[in-house]
């Protein structure tokens, strides 16, 4: 298989948009300037995280083709549970890149507050006490999604006064098709995968369109940036 050939309209084109090939082996990013940084981090972002995950939940025959593929007919195949698992890494990583110094503290909560940087200041819907519970619907994506699926491979319980589960559900299937995002239903806090990506996609555009005027901002991005993607080591990453 071919490696990428991207132009970016910077120094340095054409990219692959992957650090091995553009850094380790091209030594091209450390002359980049932070405007041309972003550039190539938020197309290396869309290329590898948002327009795969656009394709699962926005193109119907891409979806079909992955449940029922031709290799296997037989085969059984879910994807929400992993697709779900990139998005919040997604929103945690970004996080990083809004605040750098979470990232660097010893904290043993970091990671989780790195997931709320993101989730308070680009995803408010989700930053908000669940309907008919007292639970917060980030600390149930967080406990019961992320650490669920990242640790036990599942979907797990979130301890505390509702004991809420959480669920994959599509919103069509919600009891009532007034709750868009998510919905108490029994003993499960179901969240709409489909509605999460629609507001993470809002949410990285968002973000990137920030950078171009707020210059703190655009500092913290530069700096978790050259820690992520140095240009003088021989840490090699995809």
């Amino acid at each position: 298989m071919l490696r990428p050939s991207i132009t970016l309209g910077i120094p340095g084109d054409p990219y692959t948009l992957f650090y091995d090939y553009d850094q380790i082996e091209g030594k091209k990013l450390g002359s980049l300037t932070s405007d041309q940084k972003v550039i190539w981090f938020r197309e290396r972002l869309n290329m590898t995280h948002m327009e795969p995950l656009r394709r699962i939940w926005k193109d119907s025959e891409v979806f079909e083709k992955l449940l029922h593929s031709k290799l296997d007919p037989n085969a059984r195949c879910s994807f929400s549970i992993a697709a779900m698992a990139l998005m919040l890494g997604v929103v945690e990583a970004l996080g990083t890149f809004r605040n750098p110094v979470i990232s660097r503290s010893n904290s043993k909560s970091k990671n989780k507050k790195a997931f709320l940087e993101f989730l308070t200041n680009h995803m408010g819907q989700w930053n908000v006490v669940a309907p008919n519970t007292t639970a917060s619907v980030a600390d149930i994506l967080w406990k019961s999604f992320r650490n669920g699926i990242t640790h036990d491979l599942r979907v797990d319980q979130v301890s505390g006064a509702d004991q809420l589960w959480g669920s994959l559900e599509f919103q069509e299937n919600f009891s009532d098709p007034a709750n868009t995002r998510f919905e108490k239903y029994g003993n499960l806090l179901r969240i709409c995968p489909l509605a999460f990506f629609k507001d993470l996609d809002g949410a990285v555009k968002e973000y990137f369109g920030q950078l171009s005027s707020n210059t703190n901002l655009l500092k913290s991005f530069q700096s978790r940036f050259d820690e992520v993607y140095p240009s003088q080591s021989a840490h090699l990453s995809g």
